[in-house]
């Protein structure tokens, strides 16, 4: 994630907002129902470690921002 972070800096300046939707149509739906351990542990990185790294790769420089803003 910093790599990517840095890469939109790169060409677009300051990260304002981040959108994150990593499901698209090939993957389909699992009803809550039907989940179960090993679907759940296969989604996880997507579903739960990247968003934390997209966080934790934005975090400084908005921090940083909203500490001088105040």
């Amino acid at each position: 994630m910093p790599a990517l972070v840095e890469a939109i800096h790169g060409r677009f300046g300051r990260i304002d907002v981040v959108a994150y939707g990593p499901v698209s149509g090939d993957q389909g739906f699992t009803p809550a129902a039907k989940l179960d351990a090993a679907t759940l542990e296969g989604l996880t990185p997507l579903l739960l470690f990247t968003p934390v790294e997209v966080v934790q790769a934005v975090l400084p420089e908005w921090s940083e921002r909203w500490s001088s803003a105040a």
